[in-house]
C-alpha cells in the first residue's frame, strides 16, 4: 500500500472496504518535497508547505467549468439545480414530490419522494431494484446506473439523464395510478 511521508496510507476507506478517495501528490519545483491533496486544492496557485514557494497544482483533467443550472419542464412538471462534480447533483421537484440526483465515482442515482416532507437524499432503498420502494414507512421511487466518470458528468449529459429519469417516473407514476388498488 503506497504512504505518505508519515506513513499515512494514501487510501481512505469507506463503507465496506470500498476506496471513496485517493490523495493526489505533487512534487515542489522549489525544494521537490511532495504535497499531497484530496483535489480539492487542483487547479489552484497555493504555497508549499515546506519552503513556501508558490506552486501551481494542476487541474485533476476530469474537472469542468459548467456552470450550475436550473433545469425545467413544464409539461413534465418539474424544476431543479444542477451543481457540483464528483459528486454531480439535482436537487428540486418534480409532480410535486421533492427529487434527487446523483452521481459519483461510476454510478448515479435518482430518488423520489412521494410523502410530501420526505427528503429524497436521505431515503434509502431496500434493493438497487429500480422502481417504487418504501423506507421506513416512507414510499420513493428510485432509479440507478453506471456511467464511466458519474462523478465529473458534464452537465449536458446530466440533464439528459435527469430528464430521462423524470420521465419514467413520470409514467411509472400514471401507470401506477390507474392500476386498482
Amino acid at each position: 500500500m503506497e504512504r505518505d511521508p508519515r506513513g499515512r496510507s494514501l487510501e481512505c476507506s469507506g463503507v465496506a472496504g470500498k476506496m471513496t478517495a485517493r490523495l493526489q501528490v505533487y512534487a515542489c519545483p522549489g525544494c521537490n518535497q511532495n504535497i499531497f491533496h484530496d483535489g480539492s486544492i487542483a487547479g489552484l496557485t497555493v504555497s508549499c508547505p515546506h519552503c513556501g514557494v508558490a506552486c501551481s497544482i494542476p487541474r485533476d483533467l476530469r474537472q469542468h467549468n459548467d456552470a450550475q443550472r436550473t433545469l425545467s419542464d413544464a409539461a413534465l412538471d418539474f424544476e431543479c439545480i444542477l451543481y457540483g462534480q464528483a459528486p454531480v447533483q439535482a436537487e428540486g421537484h418534480v409532480a410535486g414530490c421533492q427529487l434527487y440526483f446523483r452521481a459519483k465515482w461510476d454510478h448515479w442515482t435518482f430518488v423520489v419522494s412521494l410523502d410530501a416532507d420526505g427528503d429524497p437524499a436521505s431515503m434509502n432503498p431496500v434493493s438497487d431494484e429500480d422502481g417504487f420502494f418504501e423506507d421506513g414507512g416512507r414510499r420513493g421511487f428510485y432509479l440507478s446506473g453506471d456511467v464511466p466518470g458519474a462523478g465529473y458528468l458534464r452537465y449536458d449529459a446530466a440533464e439528459a439523464l435527469i430528464r430521462e429519469c423524470i420521465r419514467r417516473f413520470v409514467q411509472a407514476r400514471q401507470t401506477e395510478l390507474r392500476e386498482p388498488q
